[in-house]
């Protein structure tokens, strides 16, 4: 077919496909919006969390349905194919990275097989770019990779594995699939080498499972791997390595349990086929005595729970069938044998058994009756170890708890084994263990199980001490669980007794003392109530204490025992005393409460009476009123003896004596004891109301009766505290509301009682409860009882700030199920002690009375003497030691805790926390990096008890209290009569401080309480400065210099410390806005800036005083004379945390105040090298600091350092004489040697401050210091230079600082190159700049960099490599050395000469560099050439003067090139009268001059080469037509003087440069320039018609007759002749005449200009002539030829959009002009296809003509 015809067809094709995929799209676009419009309410956009997003990841492909491909469809390699697919999906720069690298090596399988490694090595290096957005395509083509080389890419899986472990670390679901999804088809293509090296592989695989690892990984990595084992021959062998891995490996027991788990799975809920062989195998490896065995237990019971979690009860016979086949045999094997390692087996096989029996309350059990009567063989086994039997008890246990129980039969089975259980008294503690078990979870325990294990310890009892204590603990269990005994919660009196101990029915075998027969579980009680007095034997007092309690009947002796152990305790409890052994202490009550309990409980109130009197109650109470457990006991004790009509117990003089003793519980914190406290009291009668006699006023006259208050505290007391009864509580508690007419007639006692208890609801965990309690509290503070009110509630607020930072120990909890005696009965004592609130919250307590006491302010004034030293103490004792903003001094030291501690500085506050200037106020602007808060509490080491004060919570309590204490100390009338007056106003000062605005609020209402003249009036001013919408606005109207101002003269000295203290605290908040609705980081950043404007406003003076409040916490260090060292003391460090708010402060009033600090530098200067100083003194001993604190240290340092950098930034000129030792012993000399090293990824901070003091002429001094190894800083600086794999931006730097040395400190300003170029003429090299004498020693150091890096052509950015040319230039005349010389000359010609680039914006400066180093070149011959070229590549005109004074330089070396220099000069010479006006007089006469030359033969090819490329030049640019004119006839001079038997002259200067410069010429755009060339090519054919370059054009075309020549008519002004100049012209290419390179040289370009540089519609003759010229040359040319002329024209066919009927006729027309035989081209697909296809087609191109660039017009 025609060509033109298969291109019609291609072009139909691809219409047709794009019209299928827009039809595709739009049905299926059709089809989702049919699925959402049915009514599917599912969001199928619903977020989903990244836990979501791993749980839908499935990575098993090895089950995925799809065809897999054998051989790719449409390339030879798979990789080639997914390659190409990757570069349409994925546009990303990461990726267009990699397929530029490996596009050309991976068509042919050939070329991937020879080219992997390469290929390898360029993923690797692509897989390690962090955050690439080219992971997926490049893990897929690592799959396709191992598709196509098979068994040659696994021996590269080695490097390749740990990147993809690494990429499985990232926190995108997505890449986390696709890297697993890469292993996993990378062992399915590469299995069958993996399994020959499976353990290699393993180990390799391994960091995959550690524990460490998050679950996703190592699930993922388990599913991929799991594959690959399932291939393994030799599994057993491989298993072994396995476990035998995790004896050096322990935390890969989860791990490889997971993986055995995936090798057994199988689909849906069943197995895989292999399990059958892999489960037994495992099963019997777990007895290997050379494998660890916890470990593999561990590992097998994680496979087991997760094959139960897989399968469903239907699938797990397999599991049964496997366990309980394998559990016979090891039971049979340990009847024959019995040896330890077959008892040890069997245990574990029963441990595994029992993970499945009690998987999901059994769930999973398939195979009851089997299991049953598995586990009753090995309990009826006589011979089994206890170790063993304990398991069965458990899984017999388990059995009983699960489902399978609920079966009759089964439950029948199950009963059977229950007896099996009970029958083995020799296995006692197995049993108790067991029925402990059961007790707490089994249902039917008491039916069941409690008969028969009554029956069983009775039996028990008749062994030894070690049965009896197993007896006494299951026994007491199980009488606390099915009983209760009173433990002080509220109705726990009232519950019923469940469970009794019978012991009339037990077989009485035992011989009491008195000769009567008991069982012996009465023989057991009786003799562990026997008591010698040691501490062990009371857990088994207490023990026996519980049973006989419950026990009935209860004899007579046991009742004696009961009575002297009471006894003896109470002794021993009275000879103990105040004993600081509390625990033991407690246990005595305990015991002796619950012998008490049940004496009472057995004993005749009567006979109760006479065994225990009721002052040795009274006695014990007065010694420990607050135990709980003796409360009880009272309790219980006085209800009974209430039941007897006449007693002398129940008394008011009983109750009087009583009442001092425990109205101290009534405000104790724990509700149990408030509770029985007020039932004892309650017990007693109560005293009546005073009559009218015993008070001073007659309105309180009433009816005498019993006083309530008592009754009314335990009515509330009884209402528990929550949300739905505690309105009933708050009416009970209103009944105890001081009412002055009755509750004047009260006694004393009972208003105390009442006040008391008041303030023990304090304690209640309800905020709703707090409020109301309160004012029924400021009830009592009424005129009449005010001061019996302040003599009670005054104790309690002295008291609260003892109890408030007091230690408060945790209360260890003991375990719930304890399976000792010791531990039951602790945590029976702790249970008891325990309270519904948990720890008493004390400083809520002092919060809420200081709160009270703001409620009735006048009764608090009167008393400052008590109110004032409280509120001082909490503040300067509590407060500023518990805020980490107010401590002085921080410890690093690392054998201690590090606790910040103060050390009693009261002027702390002012530093508060040096000005919390962290992350939140720090904004993104910040040049520091993100600095965590290191905070004052640091960690603390061991269990230590802390303060509440140290926590967070307990800081923010603090504050509370401290609000409080200032709005009870605002609402004082007279403050100035207060005790202790002055120290309160200082303390409310220092206050002002605050970052908290609510502290300043209530601080400044405190400062107004005093009234001063020069505060009040402003008092709204400040108020509205305090709040954040406010804020600004407020802040003008302090504004000294504003006009709005509304400070008083008078009164701006006086108000100015209070207002600079509101805005340092308010410059400190982290939170809140700064108007305008602005807030967080952004309304911080806005209110600093408006407080560091308004102290830009202020004159220095009040500057000043602001920077004092900053340094107060730096006192010590300001004391230091100037310029002394401060050595540090990792004990005494100021707190890092306010160093590092200094800084960050000290950066932002740097950037604010500007040169306003000039004159505080004094102060700060110092500071800031005393900090800097610090931290490096502490990192180079950092082995005596915490871990914790280096990379705290390592920030603060470069903090200090980038404020050391901004100060010589803005005070260059600041005489920094005194302090010169000191900045260079603390930033220059510890990091000096360090600074090669360190800097060769980014300039360190003390690169940028050398480099800082470069930029300032004032600073180079300090540049020159030197150590005795080094003679100049500037040494380490010119190292970094060439260190490896130095960076660009470390290069940068050091070429910056050269740079700014070289100008002398001074920037580079445009339009200074030509005055900077006369200076360098100017001067000499005796002249030197003090910058340039810091350089020189250098200058070999910076070439040598240079050199290698101009070699490197390209390597560098655009940016440093015009500093690298700028630097040249300026170093470059201080080059002495010839050789050096040359070889750089010879390098830089080579950057302008290249033909791929352009370096415009270097080459003045390369040129300069040049024009520096001629004088020191020696061999200069090698240049000419290279240098004349650049005649005709230059273009700019500072550039071409430059280029002039290199060949005027060369002519003073070799003095034959003075005329040709001078001639140089003047054709390129401009007019110094007029601006940018070239000289054409000056011009004309260098042409003159030229052919002069010529004429007369003075001249060599050599010299005439320069001028040549000038002249070609201004041919080419020039629109003057005098200097084209000049230039045209030098040329033709030129080619009049050049014979053609001139061989060098000819080749050199005719075929080289004029041939070229006609080839460039007839492609310009300028049709002047085209046609001056035309001219040129005609005297080049009328000159040499002889020559084989232009014979043909000679004869065919050139004519003496004007009217006939092609060149001169082509040229000509008149349409017409041109016209018939072309046809001419494609007659004879149509001819034949015209050699093929004469047409693609020099016709065709033409003919294209001229088609594409039609101006009119009159020219449309012109260019159907030229397109007729292209049709015919096209008839010419060979296939290479033509297929790339018609190609080009194609492509341009959518570009071209202006000319495009133009650009389509001349397609038409070349493919007109398709001339070649297509019978004789290779069919597509044909194997010689690939290797020689259109031979005959393809005609090797003649010499010298290039087919790639047969055409290009513009």
């Amino acid at each position: 077919p025609h060509p033109r015809g298969q291109l019609l067809c291609h072009l139909n094709e691809n219409r047709l496909y794009v019209k299928r995929v827009r039809v595709a799209l739009k049905c299926n676009m059709e089809k989702r919006k049919g699925k959402a419009g049915k009514g599917n309410k599912k969001n199928r956009f619903r977020f989903e969390s990244f836990n979501e997003r791993i749980g839908n990841i499935k990575i098993d492909v090895v089950h995925r349905v799809g065809q897999v491909s054998e051989t790719p469809e449409d390339r030879e390699t798979f990789f080639y194919e997914s390659l190409q697919k990757w570069q349409e999906l994925n546009c990303t720069h990461h990726f267009g990275a990699f397929y530029q690298e490996v596009r050309g090596i991976t068509q042919l399988l050939t070329q991937l097989v020879h080219h992997k490694d390469a290929i390898i090595r360029s993923l690797v290096k692509h897989l390690q770019v962090k955050d690439s957005l080219a992971y997926e395509p490049l893990l897929d083509l690592v799959v396709q990779l191992a598709r196509d080389l098979h068994g040659d890419l696994y021996p590269h899986f080695t490097s390749l594995f740990p990147h993809l472990v690494a990429l499985s670390n990232v926190h995108d679901p997505h890449v986390i699939q696709c890297v697993f999804n890469t292993l996993e088809y990378l062992f399915k293509f590469l299995w069958r080498y993996m399994v020959v090296d499976i353990v290699a592989v393993y180990n390799l695989y391994s960091q995959l499972l550690v524990g460490s690892q998050k679950p996703h990984i190592r699930r993922f990595a388990t599913e991929s791997f799991g594959f690959l084992i399932r291939k393994v021959k030799d599994q057993e062998s491989f298993f072994r390595v396995v476990f035998r891995s995790l004896d050096s490996s322990p935390e890969l027991s989860e791990g490889v349990g997971h993986l055995l788990f995936e090798v057994c799975k199988g689909v849906d809920t069943k197995f895989h086929s292999c399990s059958v062989k892999v489960l037994p195998l495992l099963l019997s490896l777990m007895g290997d005595a050379h494998l660890p065995v916890q470990e593999v237990l561990k590992a097998l019971t994680i496979m087991l729970e997760l094959m139960a979690e897989h399968t469903r009860r239907e699938h797990a016979s397999f599991l049964w069938d496997c366990l309980l086949s394998h559990t016979h045999h090891l039971h049979s094997q340990w009847q024959r044998c019995g040896t330890p390692e077959e008892a040890s087996q069997l245990k574990w096989m029963l441990h595994l058994v029992g993970t499945l029996v009690s998987w999901r309350n059994g769930d999973r059990i398939s195979k009851g009756e089997q299991v049953i009567s598995t586990l009753q063989d090995m309990i009826t086994d006589t011979g089994l170890p206890d170790d063993v039997m304990g398991v069965a008890t458990r899984v017999v246990a388990s059995l009983l708890l699960g489902r399978l129980s609920a079966l009759s039969e089964a439950h029948t089975l199950l009963m059977g084994v229950v007896e099996d259980v009970f029958k083995r008294t020799d296995k006692a503690g197995v049993v108790v263990e067991f029925c402990m078990e059961l007790a707490l979870k089994y249902v039917r325990f008491t039916e069941d199980i409690l008969p028969r294990c009554v029956d069983y310890c009775n039996a028990l009892c008749r062994n030894d001490d070690i049965i009896v204590s197993s007896v006494l603990l299951l026994l007491a269990r199980l009488c606390m669980l099915y009983n209760h005994a009173p433990s002080g919660n509220h109705g726990d009196e009232k519950k019923e007794v469940t469970f009794g101990l019978r012991l009339d029915g037990l077989n009485r075998e035992a011989i009491h003392g008195d000769g009567c027969p008991i069982s012996y579980l009465e023989a057991v009680l009786l003799k562990a109530l026997l008591w010698s007095g040691k501490e062990e034997q009371l857990c088994h007092c207490w023990a026996a204490l519980i049973c006989v309690q419950y026990a009935s009947p209860i004899s007579a002796a046991m009742l004696q025992s009961v009575t002297e152990l009471y006894t003896s305790l109470g002794a021993m409890v009275t000879n103990l005393g105040s004993t600081p052994n509390r625990d033991v202490r407690d246990k005595l009550l305990f015991v002796r409460a619950q012998a008490m309990v049940v004496l009472i409980t057995g004993l005749g109130t009567r006979e109760l009476l006479s065994s225990i009197p009721w002052g040795s109650v009274v006695d014990m109470l007065r010694l420990h009123p607050t135990s709980l457990p003796l409360l009880v006991s009272s309790y219980v004790y006085l209800q009974k003896v209430s039941l007897l009509e006449d007693n002398s117990v129940l008394t008011c003089e009983e109750l009087v004596c009583l009442l001092p003793l425990l109205q101290l519980n009534l405000s104790s914190p724990s509700s149990k004891v408030r509770l029985y406290t007020l039932k004892i009291l309650c017990q007693f009668p109560q005293l009546q109301l005073l009559t009218s006699a015993d008070v001073s006023s007659e309105e309180n006259e009433g009816p005498r009766g019993p006083v309530r208050v008592l009754s009314n505290a335990l009515d509330a007391e009884q209402h528990f505290a929550d949300l739905s009864s505690y309105r009933d509580r708050l009416l009970a508690l209103q009944r105890l509301k001081y009412f002055s007419g009755s509750f004047q007639r009260l006694p004393d006692v009972y208003r105390e009682v009442a006040i008391r208890y008041l303030i023990g609801n304090l304690y209640l965990n309800l905020k709703l409860m707090w409020q109301p309690v309160l004012d029924i509290i400021c009830s009592y503070a009424t005129e009449s009882n005010i001061d019996f009110f302040w003599s009670v509630f005054g104790d309690y607020l002295s008291s609260s700030s003892d109890l408030a930072t007091g230690l408060h120990p945790v209360i260890q909890e003991a375990p719930e199920h304890a399976y000792s005696l010791p531990s039951l009965l602790s945590s029976s004592l702790s249970r008891s002690h325990a309270d519904e609130i948990g720890q008493p919250d004390h400083a809520n307590v002092r919060q809420l009375l200081w709160q009270c006491l703001g409620n009735v302010p006048e009764v608090a004034e009167p008393r400052s003497r008590i109110m004032v030293p409280l509120a001082i103490k909490f503040v300067q004792e509590e407060y500023f030691r518990g805020e980490d903003q107010m401590v002085v001094t921080q410890n690093l030291r690392n054998n201690e805790s590090g606790d910040v501690r103060g050390t009693g500085d009261e002027e702390a506050i002012v530093g508060d926390e040096s000005l919390m200037e962290l992350e939140a106020v720090v904004m993104a602007a910040d040049d520091a990096p993100d600095i965590k808060a290191i905070g004052g509490g640091v960690a603390s080491h061991g269990n230590e008890q802390r303060r509440v004060c140290a926590t967070g919570k307990g800081k923010r309590e603090l504050t509370k209290t401290l609000l409080v204490i200032l709005e009870t100390f605002s609402k004082f009338k007279n403050p100035r009569a207060f005790y202790r007056q002055e120290e309160l106003w200082q303390l409310y000062v220092k206050l002002l401080t605050h970052s908290d605005p609510d502290v300043q609020k209530l601080t400044l209402a405190c400062l107004m309480t005093s009234k001063p003249p020069y505060l009040v009036p402003y008092k709204d001013n400040l108020e509205r400065l305090l709040e954040d919408n406010t804020f600004r606005e407020e802040l003008m109207n302090f504004c000294p210099e504003s006009e709005c101002s509304v400070v008083s003269p008078d009164h701006w000295k006086q108000l100015l410390p209070l207002l600079l203290r509101v805005l340092y605290g308010r410059l400190q908040r982290q939170g809140g806005g700064g108007g305008h609705n602005a807030g967080g980081k952004v309304g911080v950043a806005i209110r600093r800036g408006a407080v560091l404007r308004f102290l830009g406003s202020c004159g220095s003076h009040e500057v000043g005083e602001f920077i004092k409040l900053i340094l107060v916490p730096f006192q010590s260090l300001l004391e230091l004379p100037p310029g002394t060292r401060y050595k540090v003391d990792p004990d005494v460090v100021v707190p890092l945390r306010k160093q590092q708010g200094f800084l960050h402060l000290l950066s932002h009033l740097l950037t604010t105040l500007g040169l306003k600090l000039e004159s505080f530098l004094d102060t700060l200067l110092p500071l800031l090298l005393h900090i800097l100083s610090s931290s490096v003194q502490l990192l180079e001993q950092r082995q005596l600091i915490e871990a914790f604190y280096v990379n705290s240290v390592k920030q603060l340092r470069q903090l200090a350092m980038n404020r050391l950098i901004e100060t010589f930034s803005l005070f260059p000129d600041y005489n920094y004489t005194v302090y010169h030792d000191y900045i260079f012993s603390a930033a220059v000399w510890p990091q000096l040697p360090r600074l090669p090293q360190e800097c060769v990824q980014h300039p360190t901070q003390l690169m940028k401050l050398v480099y800082t003091w470069c930029q300032h002429a004032s600073l180079f001094h300090l540049l020159a210091e030197g150590t005795p190894q080094s003679p100049s800083l500037l040494y380490h600086v010119y190292s970094c230079l060439s260190t490896p794999g130095v960076s660009e931006e470390v290069c940068g730097y050091v070429m910056e600082m050269s740079l700014s040395l070289l100008n002398n400190g001074r920037r580079k300003v445009e339009g200074e190159e030509e005055e900077e170029e006369e200076e360098e003429e100017s001067t000499s090299l005796e002249q030197v700049t003090p910058g340039e004498r810091l350089v020189l020693p250098f200058i070999s150091t910076i070439l040598h960099y240079l050199d290698a890096s101009i070699q490197h052509r390209g390597g560098a950015s655009p940016k440093l490599l015009n500093l690298q040319f700028v630097v040249l230039s300026r170093i470059s005349r201080f080059v002495s050395d010839p050789k050096q010389s040359v070889l750089l000359i010879g390098l830089l010609l080579s950057y302008l000469l290249h033909p791929g680039k352009k370096y415009k914006q270097h080459e003045m400066d390369i040129l300069q560099t040049i024009q520096h180093l001629i004088p020191a070149a020696e061999e200069l011959t090698s240049f000419f050439r290279p240098l004349s070229q650049l005649f005709l590549s230059v273009s700019e005109r500072s550039s071409r003067n430059i280029l002039c004074n290199i060949f005027m330089k060369i002519a003073l070396k070799v003095p034959i090139w003075l005329p040709f220099a001078d001639i140089l000069s003047k054709t390129n010479s401009w007019d110094k009268d007029r601006l940018d006006e070239p000289d054409y007089t000056a011009r004309l006469a260098g042409y003159s001059e030229a052919r002069q030359l010529l004429r007369i033969g003075q001249w060599e090819v050599v010299h005439q080469v320069p001028i040549l490329y000038n002249a070609i030049f201004f041919l080419l640019n020039s629109d003057d037509m005098s200097i084209r004119d000049a230039a045209a006839g030098y040329l033709s001079e030129l080619m009049a003087c050049v014979k053609q038997d001139n061989q060098e002259a000819f080749q050199t200067l005719v075929l080289n440069i004029v041939v070229n410069g006609v080839k460039l010429g007839v492609r310009s755009k300028l049709e002047t320039a085209r046609l001056e060339f035309v001219g040129v090519l005609s005297e080049l054919v009328r000159t040499y018609p002889t020559h084989p370059k232009f014979s043909d054009m000679a004869a065919s075309l050139s004519c003496k007759d004007p009217e006939v020549d092609f060149f001169e008519n082509v040229r000509h002004i008149q349409l017409h002749r041109r016209t018939r100049s072309l046809r001419r012209l494609a007659e004879a290419c149509s001819a034949g005449s015209l050699s093929l390179p004469s047409i693609l040289t020099f016709l065709l370009p033409l003919a294209a200009q001229v088609i594409f540089g039609v101006q009119s519609n009159a020219e449309q003759n012109l260019v159907a002539e030229a397109i007729g010229v292209v049709g015919a040359a096209a008839r010419q040319m060979r296939w290479p030829q033509y297929s790339f002329l018609l190609r080009h024209y194609m492509r341009q066919l959518p570009k071209k959009q202006l000319n495009h009927k133009v650009f389509i006729k001349t397609v038409v027309a070349i493919l007109d002009a398709f001339h070649f035989d297509l019978s004789l081209a290779t069919p597509p697909g044909h194997p010689a296809d690939s290797v020689g296809a259109g031979k005959d087609m393809e005609v090797e191109p003649e010499k010298g003509v290039e087919p790639d660039k047969v055409v290009e017009p513009e």
